[in-house]
């Protein structure tokens, strides 16, 4: 629930760099006993491929950001392969609900995948036939764009996956019309049907990977809501209020995202005060409120929750917008 001026997320999708150094064993000689000293003592360890970091440095990074170190360090060791699907999303900086995945490349410009005895058992290879304007290349690095990252999340990962890249990728491009063309160019091809899924379901203004989790838990459910709304203005009491999804325009779900209550316990306790009481707000403008965060979707929780409330007898039938 978001109150007063709606603060729309503007991001510039930009591959980042890694946050910790990362040495390229190609790079050194003999002569560099340091390194290799290192090395043999495990006080350096291999991010993947010819890629290596200090030990300690990598391994305490959260296991997102060691995907994300991983898949660029996979792209720099490719030579004729690109980063691309959920690996690429990650190097663009976008919302991922994995916490760990494994790199993901694809051959380019003709070249053959190397046979499944080949591949790294830290890596996948895809065959998506990926055209010159799909891919950005850099100095020593390959990775699809944006708009065919989201695409390829959604042909090869799960729908609550690709819809959180989606959401987060129209944050910073605010329209679909270049999804609908890269959408374009893989025709027919295996999991067309599900990226057209995802492009039509993702939307604007979304702040947090949970919110999508949120969603597509829904979408993909059997309530029998017949109308599901995000980001709906309301106002109590003078002060303007931002619902993340309304469904049937009587049930509010207000999801807590990752980072909500991170802060000092003075600030988090008078967060909480903060939206207990807006949330008593909304419930007297006659909406039933549930509150959702990232444990009761990891446990499969919101459904149940929300069959529970259509299925009372005395369930309130859609009423008019309020706000």
């Amino acid at each position: 629930m978001k109150f007063g001026k709606k603060s729309v997320r503007k991001l510039v999708l930009k591959i980042h760099p890694s946050p910790i150094t990362l040495f390229d064993h190609r790079s050194k000689n003999l002569d560099d006993y340091a390194f290799w000293h290192e090395l043999n003592t495990k006080r350096k360890t291999q991010v993947y491929g010819h890629f290596y970091a200090n030990a300690d440095q990598f391994h305490s990074l959260p296991p997102w950001e060691k995907s994300r170190v991983r898949a660029l360090a996979c792209g720099l060791s490719a030579h004729s392969a690109v980063v691309v699907s959920l690996a690429a999303a990650r190097l663009w900086g976008m919302d991922t609900l994995a916490m760990y995945s494994f790199p993901e490349l694809s051959p380019f410009a003709g070249k053959p995948a190397p046979s499944r005895s080949q591949w790294a058992k830290t890596c996948t290879y895809r065959y998506a036939k990926l055209p010159a304007s799909s891919v950005v290349a850099f100095k020593n690095l390959r990775v699809a764009t944006p708009e065919r990252a989201v695409i390829d999340t959604a042909r090869w990962h799960s729908f609550a996956e690709a819809l959180t890249v989606a959401d987060h990728y129209l944050t910073a491009v605010p329209h679909k019309k270049k999804l609908w063309a890269e959408l374009d160019k893989i025709g027919r091809a295996k999991g067309s049907a599900r990226a057209r899924r995802m492009i039509k379901e993702a939307r604007f203004g979304i702040d947090s990977a949970a919110e999508s989790w949120a969603r597509a838990q829904i979408l993909d459910s059997d309530l029998p809501y017949n109308k599901l709304e995000t980001q709906r203005e309301v106002y109590a009491k003078g002060e303007k209020f931002y619902l993340d999804i309304v469904l049937d325009d009587f049930l509010v779900i207000e999801v807590d995202g990752r980072k909500k209550y991170q802060g000092d316990e003075d600030e988090i306790h008078r967060i909480s005060a903060d939206e207990l009481q807006r949330e008593k707000q909304i419930k007297n403008k006659g909406y039933e409120v549930v509150r959702c965060d990232w444990a009761m979707l990891r446990d499969d929780q919101l459904i149940p929750t929300l069959r529970e409330i259509y299925s009372r007898p005395s369930r309130r039938p859609s009423r008019l917008n309020f706000s």
